[in-house]
Formats: structure tokens, C-alpha cells, sequence
């Protein structure tokens, strides 16, 4: 554990002492050698390392002590030819050996070395190597954030230069660890990843160990044909690329496989080929699962003395991997320890760096908003300024405007007032008018002036009210005495009826029209009175329909105008029984409180020419400006005609 302990303090000495050895080794081959010689011993030494390189990982499972010679050997002489990715790939053989024997230990010693160099060198594909041995020894350990984590940089190390050879490595090594949590379904979907890949790649015997372990986490999951299928097609491969360890542990999960199906004899003999395969590679982990199995199987067949064997065999090799597991676990112990101190003082670096960090963030925060805040201010300041210019800017022409306006206004009045004062001469006594002449008129001319033309205007409002309530009876008797003589033709017996009624209608029209306005409810009254005149001429082909409410009786309308409008409808529409004439009296309420008496009639106008005074409507309308300044609406359709008579308050 001393690595760790000095391991800050190693990379200058380590860079130095590799600087010297290779300026002596360049200059004694220089001095020693021809250039032709020199070149071809380099090339012989480059093949010997390679070869010992290659049979050193061969022999990793059949014997490790062998591989774990013959990598030291590979290192010292890559030392010797100042072979920096040799010296890497030496020490990643020693740490997966290592971490196979649970020295774990001393594989991150040898790792960490790797690593080491890889970064001086910056050599990046062993940078990315070098972390996924690291993320199997964490692994190994059951440190699985840890082993992610070393996968992860290595997938990005690898990403970065665009070679995916090793990606499946990663997928493979992920897939690892979720099988170890039991999350069977991300563990198949990063072995998939992995077998795709190698297929891509060409590299069937990181295929079949993948194919090996997607066929344990079928067996898991009770998925046990899926399972046979991967471990028959492994079988195979393994054999063909004579990978021990590989057989013993697809035997051995073969015989499982019959076990839960029992069928114990196919069991029995597959895990009696697995221990073959487990000997013959001093693969005691294999070996002492197929001795437990193999006790259980001869159980299940009551073959008790030979159970008894294995058993014996099964206690045997598990005490002695009780105590190769017991210092493995001491030695996880001591380095968990280590770890964690490690990590603690990285936490706390950590946490003095962030420290740092916050206060410079909060001193460049403060900086920026005292900036913002300056800034805002200066552009408030500005926008201030701008604002009051224009508003100055804005006045001064406003001034400038109105003192035009003025000054025309003043010019206009001026000359107003001489033609004013012309006219006033013109019209008010000599006497007067030499005083105007003279200086000016005066406000006691203008009032005088102004009294004369509302006492004209007065008078002529007068004449004209006069002229349109002249109009009423006239054109009342014009229109009844029509009506009388089409009774006389059809009926002479209702015309004499007729006219009696017309007589005390006529009576009313009498008194009345003197009046302005009259109240809504003796209108209606009067208008109930001329229903009966109509009703005896057309029975049931006139009908009007009333749907008042009561409290608009005492609003009042000019005299005779819903008469007028009855009048109307009767004389210019058809009225027969085929064809009869509906008129409907209502009233309309508006949002702004005025109330509208509403005279709605069917539209079937007569085609024969018909003899109008074209006086009715046109008085109506006169006599409402007069009155009150409203105005009548009138709405014709298609098929409906509609007055609207608005109800005065007096």
C-alpha cells in the first residue's frame, strides 16, 4: 500500500528516471551497433516481447503463476527498449492476474502504474485500457459505483478517438455488474449491445463468454431453453478455442440445467466434465461447484455412498478456499480502508476547493450586479432625460400650434365682428347704427340682436307645430271617407252603420287636436274604439293583438299617432280571409331606459294603385323631433313591416 501513499509524489521522479534510461540505452546502441544491425536487433527484440506478451495471457487461466512470469519478464524488457505501450499492456496482464487471485491490492498497484504512464505518454488508447482493468478490479471488489465509473471514462476515452473496437467491452462490463444487482433486464440489454459489436468485430471468443453469461441470466430468471441454447452454443465455441475455464463453467452450468429439469444422470455427467475441465486449469471455483452439485445429484438418485465422496471433496476444497477467501476479504478490508481515507481527504480538498470556488462566484455575483444595477440606473437616467426633452419638445410645439390657432382665431373674431357689427347697422335703427359705425356694437346690441331672431325662431317652430297638427284632420277624414266608400260599394247596411261610428270617432279627432301629446292609455282607449269601426267592415281579417304592460299607460306619445299607424297598414295591405292582416301592438325596453311602443304588421301589400295623402308617417316623424328630438325607426322585411314610437316622459 505504499504506492498510494506516494503516489503524488512519484510521476517526476518516474518521468526522469525513464528519460535516462532511454539517452543511455539510445547512446550505447549507438556506439555499439551499426545502423543496420541496431534496426534488426530492434525488430527481433519487438517480435521476442510480443510473443512473451501474447503466451503470458494465454497461460493467464491455464497456469497464472506461468503468465505472471512471463509479463514481469515482458515488463523488464520493455524497460530495456524504452517500449511505453509495452511496459502498459505487461502491467494490465499482471493486474488481471492479480485481481483473478484476489490480490487486489497489488492489481490497482500495477494498474494505477499503467495509468500512470499512459498519461505521460499520452497514450490514449491505454488511458481508456488501463480504466477498464481498473473497473474490473473495483468489480471484484464490489465497489460497482467505482467500476462504472472507471467503465465510463474508458467508453468516452475510446469515443473520443472514434474506435469502437473496445466499446463492447464497456457494454459487456456494464452488463457485469447489473447481472451481479440482479437487474436481469438492463444486464441482457448491455450483453446484447456487447454480442453485436463483437460480431461487428469479428471476435468470436469475447462472443461466446458473453453468449455464456446471457445464458446465466436466463437460468436465473427460469427462462431454462433459452438458457440451454446459449450454454450448447458456447459449448462449442469454447471447445474450438480451448478455453478451459470457459468449459468448466458452461459444463457445469449445463448440469444445473438438467438438475431443475431431473434429469440427474445427463446431470451427473456434465459436472464430472466440468470438474475434468476445472482440474485440468486449476480452476478451484469451478471445481468446488461441480463437487456440490455432484454430491446433490447422486442425493436426488439415492446414491449415498458416492454423494458422500463429493461431499467430502466439497468440504475439503471449500476450506481451503475458506482461507484464500478469508485473507481476500482482510485484504478488501485494509483496502477499503485506505480508500476511504483517501476519499476523504479528496473530500475535503474537494470541499476547500468548492469553498474557493463559492467565494469567488459570490465576489464576481456581487461584481456583476453592482454592474446590472449601475447600468440599469444610468439607463433610467437617460430614459428620464429622453422623456422629459420630448415632453418639453412636445409642449413647445403644442404652444407653438396654439398660438397659431390663436392668432387665426383672433384674426377671424376680428373679422367676424366687422361683418357682425355691418349687419347689426343694417339692421337696428339709424340711430343706432351710426353708434356701430362709430364705435363698434356694443353687448346691449348683440342682446337685443339675439332676443329678436328667438322670438322669430320661436314663431316659426309655432307656425310649423300649427301646420303638421293641421294636418291630422284632414288627412284623417280623407282616409275615412275613403274606407266609407269602399263600405258602400260591398255593404250599404254597414256603410250607414259605418258612418254613425265614424261620426263618434270623428267627434274624438275633434277634441284632441289640439292637443300635443296625449297619454298612452287614452290613445289605447280610443284605439279599442277603432278596432270596433274596422271589425264591423272586416270581421275576423283584421286582428290586433295588444301585449302591453300596464305601468306605460301614463308615458305619453303625440296625438292620433298609433291611429295613424293602424290607419296605414289597413289602407296599403291586402286584407281578406285568405290572407288576413295581423297587427301587434308591444313595447321595446332598451339598456338606456327609454321604452319604445312597437306597431310589427304582416307585409302583403296591395297591387292595385291605392290613394295616399303620403302625409301619416311624415307627421308622425316631424311631430316626435318637435316634441321631444327623438326619432321614429321604422324596419321593413321581406315579410313584416315595424314602427317604433318612442314613449315620452313629460
Amino acid at each position: 500500500m505504499i504506492y498510494y501513499q506516494l503516489h503524488k509524489l512519484m510521476p517526476e521522479l518516474y518521468k526522469s528516471t525513464v528519460k535516462l534510461f532511454r539517452s543511455w540505452s539510445v547512446v550505447w546502441l549507438a556506439l555499439s551497433l551499426p545502423l543496420s544491425a541496431r534496426a534488426e536487433m530492434i525488430s527481433l527484440d519487438s517480435a521476442k516481447l510480443s510473443r512473451l506478451q501474447r503466451q503470458a495471457i494465454e497461460n493467464i487461466a491455464r497456469n497464472p503463476g506461468e503468465a505472471l512470469r512471463m509479463a514481469e519478464e515482458s515488463i523488464d524488457m520493455a524497460k530495456e527498449m524504452g517500449d511505453t505501450i509495452a511496459m502498459v499492456r505487461g502491467n494490465s496482464i499482471i493486474g488481471s492476474i492479480y485481481n483473478d487471485q484476489g490480490a487486489f491490492d497489488k492489481a490497482l498497484e500495477r494498474l494505477y502504474q499503467s495509468l500512470e504512464i499512459c498519461e505521460m505518454a499520452s497514450h490514449v488508447k491505454g488511458i481508456s485500457t488501463t480504466h477498464n482493468h481498473i473497473g474490473d478490479v473495483y468489480n471484484s471488489l464490489g465497489n460497482f459505483e467505482e467500476a462504472l465509473n472507471n467503465y465510463q471514462i474508458g467508453f468516452e476515452v475510446d469515443s473520443s478517438i472514434s474506435d469502437w473496437k473496445d466499446s463492447a467491452l464497456y457494454y459487456n462490463n456494464v452488463a457485469t455488474i447489473y447481472h451481479k444487482q440482479q437487474q436481469f433486464e438492463s444486464a441482457l440489454d448491455f450483453y446484447q449491445q456487447a454480442i453485436t459489436f463483437y460480431q461487428k468485430h469479428d471476435r468470436p471468443d469475447k462472443q461466446t463468454i458473453v453468449l455464456f453469461n446471457i445464458g446465466l441470466v436466463y437460468l436465473k430468471t427460469n427462462a431454462l431453453d433459452s438458457a440451454l441454447g446459449c450454454f450448447q452454443t458456447a459449448l462449442v465455441e469454447f471447445g474450438r478455442q480451448n478455453n478451459l475455464h470457459g468449459l468448466a463453467n458452461v459444463n457445469n452450468a449445463i448440469g444445473f440445467y438438467y438438475f431443475k429439469n431431473a434429469a440427474f444422470v445427463k446431470s451427473s455427467n456434465y459436472y464430472r466434465r466440468g470438474l475434468g475441465w476445472a482440474k485440468e486449469a486449476h480452476y478451484a471455483t469451478a471445481e468446488k461447484t461441480a463437487y456440490e452439485m455432484l454430491s446433490k445429484v447422486y442425493a436426488a438418485m439415492a446414491r449415498y455412498e458416492q454423494a458422500y465422496e463429493y461431499q467430502l471433496l466439497f468440504q475439503h476444497i471449500s476450506d481451503s478456499l475458506l482461507g484464500e477467501s478469508t485473507t481476500r476479504q482482510l485484504t478488501q478490508m485494509e483496502m477499503k480502508h485506505e480508500f476511504d481515507l483517501i476519499q476523504k481527504e479528496q473530500q475535503v480538498e474537494q470541499q476547500r476547493k468548492d469553498l474557493a470556488y463559492r467565494s469567488e462566484l459570490r465576489k464576481e455575483k456581487n461584481l456583476r450586479n453592482i454592474a446590472v444595477l449601475l447600468t440599469v440606473l444610468f439607463l433610467i437616467i437617460v430614459g428620464i432625460l429622453w422623456q422629459s426633452y420630448r415632453v418639453k419638445h412636445k409642449k413647445n410645439k403644442k404652444l407653438a400650434l396654439q398660438n397659431k390657432i390663436i392668432a387665426q382665431q383672433r384674426q377671424e373674431i376680428i373679422s367676424e365682428k366687422e361683418r357682425s357689427d355691418q349687419l347689426i347697422s343694417e339692421m337696428l335703427p339709424a340711430k343706432e347704427a351710426s353708434v356701430i359705425e362709430k364705435d363698434g356694437a356694443s353687448l346691449q346690441h348683440y342682446e337685443l340682436l339675439h332676443s329678436v331672431f328667438l322670438k322669430l325662431q320661436d314663431e316659426n317652430i309655432k307656425n310649423q307645430l300649427q301646420s303638421l297638427k293641421g294636418e291630422l284632420s284632414p288627412h284623417f277624414l280623407f282616409n275615412s271617407f275613403d274606407t266609407l266608400i269602399d263600405a258602400i260599394e260591398e255593404n250599404q247596411g254597414e256603410a250607414i252603420e259605418y258612418a254613425r261610428e265614424m261620426a263618434n270617432i270623428m267627434k274624438y279627432v275633434l277634441q284632441n287636436k289640439k292637443k300635443e301629446l296625449i297619454e298612452l292609455g287614452e290613445e289605447l282607449d280610443f284605439i279599442n274604439s277603432y278596432m270596433g269601426l274596422l271589425h264591423k267592415r272586416f270581421g275576423n281579417d283584421v286582428l290586433i293583438k295588444q301585449n302591453l304592460p300596464g305601468d306605460i299607460n301614463n308615458r305619453y306619445l303625440p296625438v292620433l299617432s298609433l291611429q295613424l299607424l293602424i290607419e296605414n297598414a289597413v289602407k296599403h295591405n291586402i286584407v281578406s280571409a285568405e290572407k288576413p292582416l295581423i297587427i301587434n301592438i308591444g313595447c321595446e325596453k332598451h339598456n338606456a331606459g327609454k321604452i319604445f311602443l312597437t306597431v310589427r304588421n304582416n307585409l302583403q301589400p296591395k297591387t292595385s294603385v291605392v290613394n295616399s295623402t303620403k302625409i301619416g308617417l311624415g307627421n308622425i316623424k316631424n311631430r316626435y323631433k318637435f316634441h321631444a328630438g327623438a326619432d321614429v325607426i321604422i324596419e321593413k322585411g321581406e315579410t313584416h313591416f315595424t314602427a317604433k314610437l318612442p314613449l315620452l316622459e313629460v
